[in-house]
C-alpha cells in the first residue's frame, strides 16, 4: 500500500493543515483543513484597519475650517439667538442703535450702524453634533472589528492540552 505524502503546516503559522492527495492520473490535489478562527482574524484586521482609519480622519479634522466665511459673515439678527455682545455691560445693539459706536478713520470719526457690523460662526459644534451617528457606528465597528482580530488571535497563544493517544 502507498501512502501519499502529507505536508503538514505548523499551527503557529496558520493553525491548518494541508493534505497533498495523488490520485491514479498524477495529479496532485490539495485540500485545506478549515479553521473559521482564521477567518475571523481576517476580517477582524480588515475591519479594524478599514473603520479606525476612517474614525481616525473623523477625529483629526482641524477645528479652525469651520468658520462662517468672511464673504458670508452674518448680520446681527442672524445670530441673536446665538450669541449676544456687549460693550460696557450695555448689548451691541442697543449701542448701535443709539449710534454712540464711532470709529475713527482716515476721514475722520464714523458712525457705525448695524450694517458695518458683521459676524462669523464656528459651525464646529452644530457640524459635529450632525456627525454624531457616523462616528458611533464607526466607533461600534472598529471596536468590533478588534474582537473578531483578537478571537482569531486566541488559538495562537493558547493551546489545547494534546491527547494522549496511549492512555486510550
Amino acid at each position: 500500500m502507498q501512502y501519499a505524502p502529507t505536508l503538514t503546516i505548523p499551527p503557529q503559522i496558520l493553525d491548518c493543515n494541508l493534505y497533498s492527495n495523488h490520485n491514479p492520473k498524477g495529479d496532485v490535489k490539495m485540500t485545506m483543513q478549515k479553521n473559521p478562527r482564521l477567518a475571523w482574524f481576517i476580517i477582524g484586521i480588515i475591519m479594524f484597519f478599514v473603520f479606525g482609519s476612517s474614525l481616525l480622519q473623523l477625529a483629526s479634522k482641524p477645528r479652525d475650517i469651520w468658520w462662517t466665511p468672511v464673504d458670508m459673515m452674518l448680520s446681527a439678527d442672524d445670530v441673536i439667538e446665538h450669541a449676544q455682545v456687549f460693550i460696557n455691560d450695555e448689548a451691541l445693539l442697543d449701542v448701535l442703535a443709539e449710534e454712540r459706536l464711532k470709529v475713527e478713520t482716515e476721514d475722520g470719526m464714523v458712525t457705525l450702524t448695524e450694517e458695518d457690523v458683521g459676524f462669523r460662526m464656528n459651525n464646529y459644534y452644530w457640524i459635529r453634533e450632525s456627525q454624531i451617528l457616523q462616528i458611533e457606528i464607526t466607533v461600534a465597528a472598529t471596536t468590533l472589528g478588534l474582537v473578531f482580530l483578537i478571537y482569531g488571535l486566541v488559538p495562537f497563544f493558547v493551546r489545547r492540552p494534546e491527547k494522549d493517544s496511549e492512555s486510550e
